[in-house]
């Protein structure tokens, strides 16, 4: 198993949304939040990497102020602001893990992450998130996990599409965007999607076609100023694949190696379930020790100004003595 900052290089490629992972650990573990961080992560790359696997992690940043509140000022207005934002806090636990980071200013990671999947579309993919859109990126080399419970969630193309369109009428009461009509009734509009979605080519001009069809659908009896909030709401909604990106690859020193190890021991004791012991001897640490251990170019530089200290000895080492013998138990869990 080896951690590559090579998309190309890559044999699976993990997407994390980054946002949601860090309000799940802030809240969840208010006392050990980077521990939790650890945790959440190594168990989404366990339950998608296995045994000679060489794969990428990939943490996906919003940026602030979104495109979307430029066009859109009451975008995500009733979520509750406290006197600390998740997001900023855990940001620090980002150097645990040797990954690429991506951030576009003014986008958010939805739209980040569906540039990716189109990008990559050929490679075996798995995005961690929380946010129901990012269902519309479904398909055959691309699965969607929950952070929270670690299940994979169920779906195809075809019933993405309906969660997206379906949106696209009744709003998202997650991000405060309204539906286009303050009553509208959704079994009808479930109805339309359907009839919809089995009569047309859903590989092009999806928008275009089912605002037309809206027009024309008797039911519903779609007003003009109707048609405009759709149009607004397929805005917000719709995730971009277009974005230029520009990642930045993250390989963490020595020192904040010494820290993952740890955060994680303590981890350990507070989260079990997860398996962190194995899953960290598998997969983040125990890959090449000569190349693929996580520090700096700049750490080997200062390491090797004290020829009296082998820092990859010591810090093999230092890895051998907090598994003691987990590797059997991983072994055993994916055989």
């Amino acid at each position: 198993m080896r951690i590559t900052t090579d998309l190309n290089e890559a044999e699976k490629i993990i997407l994390i949304d980054y946002s949601a992972i860090a309000y799940q650990a802030y809240y969840s573990a208010p006392s050990n939040q980077e521990g939790r961080f650890i945790d959440i992560c190594l168990g989404i790359i366990r339950s998608f990497v296995r045994f000679g696997d060489v794969f990428a992690i990939c943490f996906v940043v919003d940026s602030t102020p979104t495109r979307k509140l430029l066009i859109y000022r009451e975008y995500k207005g009733k979520r509750k602001k406290g006197d600390e934002d998740p997001k900023e806090v855990m940001l620090p636990a980002l150097r645990f893990f040797k990954a690429l980071r991506y951030k576009v200013q003014g986008e958010e990671a939805d739209d980040i992450i569906a540039t990716l999947c189109t990008q990559l579309r050929d490679k075996q993919k798995i995005i961690a998130t929380t946010d129901s859109d990012l269902k519309a990126m479904i398909s055959k080399n691309t699965r969607v996990i929950n952070p929270q419970s670690f299940e994979f969630v169920e779906g195809d193309t075809t019933t993405a599409l309906l969660t997206i369109l379906e949106k696209y009428v009744c709003g998202d009461s997650s991000d405060n965007i309204p539906p286009i009509r303050k009553r509208i009734r959704k079994e009808l509009v479930k109805d339309a999607i359907i009839a919809f979605i089995s009569g047309t080519d859903k590989l092009t001009s999806v928008r275009t076609q089912f605002t037309e069809y809206l027009k024309s659908n008797v039911d519903l009896k779609i007003k003009d100023e109707e048609i405009d909030r759709l149009a607004l709401n397929m805005e917000l909604i719709t995730p971009r694949r277009d974005l230029n990106l520009k990642p930045e690859p993250f390989l963490p020193t020595v020192k904040e190696y010494r820290e993952f190890l740890a955060v994680a021991e303590e981890s350990l004791f507070d989260y079990p379930t997860i398996g962190l012991a194995d899953a960290l001897g598998k997969i983040s640490h125990k890959v090449d020790p000569k190349a693929e251990l996580m520090f700096s170019s700049a750490d080997s530089q200062q390491a090797n100004t004290k020829p009296e200290t082998d820092t990859t000895e010591v810090l093999n080492g230092e890895i051998d003595s907090f598994l003691g013998g987990m590797d059997d138990l991983f072994e055993d869990d994916v055989a």
